[in-house]
Parts: structure tokens; sequence; C-alpha cells
């Protein structure tokens, strides 16, 4: 009876779907050989225009950031750097230390050929603005709570007229 090795648990914080993720993760770690090693792949879009891996030995546990405003059409360059990057974690969790691994760019990865990230369907493109406007947003009703508004004045000026805005005045 064969006993099948268990796949990484894969999280996945990009627009990118989660299959295509998985298959692009298995296809690395078949590779290497390095099935059952990787516990956890944590994927994420870089805060920078780089593609960037971290690897917590102990855990095997690897964070590979996508470049930000990666492109799978535009930038097939950076699938590949992905992929080279992905390569050097997945070795770190084999225990290699950089002085026993190729430099990136002499990495060869062919298991990439016909790879395609494909993005998610309904996934907001910028969660960090729609999380900043949820929190004014939730700002501004514990503010109305506590703060009452003062009617508006208009005033003319030169002809032309002009609104102020309201001044809020605490309620004691």
């Amino acid at each position: 009876m064969s006993r099948r090795t268990p796949e990484p648990i894969l999280v996945n914080k990009t627009p990118f779907r989660g299959d295509d993720l998985r298959r692009f993760t298995l296809a690395a770690i078949r590779a290497r050989g390095a099935e059952g090693a990787v516990k956890m792949i944590e994927y994420r879009i870089s805060p920078s225009h780089r593609a960037t891996g971290l690897t917590y030995c102990e855990e095997s546990r690897i964070i590979m950031n996508f470049p930000r405003g990666y492109n799978a059409r535009a930038y097939e360059d950076d699938l590949t750097e992905v992929a080279q990057i992905l390569i050097h974690e997945i070795d770190h969790v084999l225990g290699l230390d950089h002085k026993d691994m190729r430099r990136l760019d002499d990495l060869e990865v062919p298991w990439i050929q016909g790879v395609r990230l494909r993005r998610r369907k309904n996934v907001p493109v910028r969660p960090v603005v729609e999380a900043l406007e949820s929190k004014i947003r939730s700002l501004v009703l514990a503010l109305d709570e506590v703060w009452t508004p003062i009617p508006l004045e208009v005033r003319v000026l030169g002809g032309r007229r002009t609104r102020r805005t309201p001044r809020r005045k605490r309620v004691s």
C-alpha cells in the first residue's frame, strides 16, 4: 500500500487562483525532490516591484512575495524570477545554506513552461485601500456619536456665494 506524501498548506493572499498556485508550488517541490519537506507556503504581493522569499527552516514554512504590479501576460520574466526564488527557499527547507546553492540567475526552471497564473474573479484590486476606507468610516461613525455639527454658514463674498464647511463642537 503506497502512502501519499502530504501536500503543503497553501495560504493565498494574492489575486491569483489557488489551483494555479498549487500546481506551480507542487511542480517546484517535485522538481527539487522535496515532497513532504515543505509544510506551508504563503503567497503575498510584495510592497516593492521585486519578488522576494523568506524561509522559516524550523517550521518548514516559506513566504513568497510576487512583485507588486505582477501581470502574467506582460511579465513572463517575473514568473521565472518567482520560480527561481521559490526553488531557493525550498533548498533552505532542505537544509542547504547559501554557500551550498547556485546563484538565482543560474537556477533553471523548465518546469514553469506552460504554467499560467490566472486572476481570481471578484477579488478587490486594492484591498489595502478598502481596509483603510472601512477604518475611516468606522472612525467617522464613532466621531458622530461624540461630536455634533454646527449648521452651515453661507456668506456672499464679492458677489460670489461660498459655503464654509461645518465646524463641529464637542458634546459634553
